[in-house]
């Protein structure tokens, strides 16, 4: 994000994922961003260091997820066909 970008993004302390993250050590959130102006995934985790608790925020477009779905669904009908016609082909 550019510094301008940087400087409207809100205090994370009060979303879901974080709040999730801190009770539960993980967390998750699909939510519009107001910073991207995008649906995003938002994954969260706690991590301790030296007795101090942190949350850590990661998010990713879910355009990005739903093509990645979308090619590991094609590669999984590559495969169901091929063992089909491999089983076929064999089974004479």
């Amino acid at each position: 994000l550019s510094d301008h970008a940087l400087a409207r993004v809100e205090n994370h302390g009060n979303r879901p994922e974080f709040k999730q993250a801190l009770q539960q050590g993980t967390g998750s959130d699909v939510r519009f961003s107001t910073v991207t102006s995008i649906d995003r995934i938002y994954y969260s985790m706690k991590e301790s260091v030296n007795g101090q608790d942190f949350v850590i925020v990661i998010s990713s477009p879910m355009h990005q997820l739903k093509q990645m779905n979308f090619q590991l669904m094609g590669i999984l009908v590559g495969m169901v066909l091929l063992s089909l016609s491999f089983l076929i082909g064999t089974s004479y």
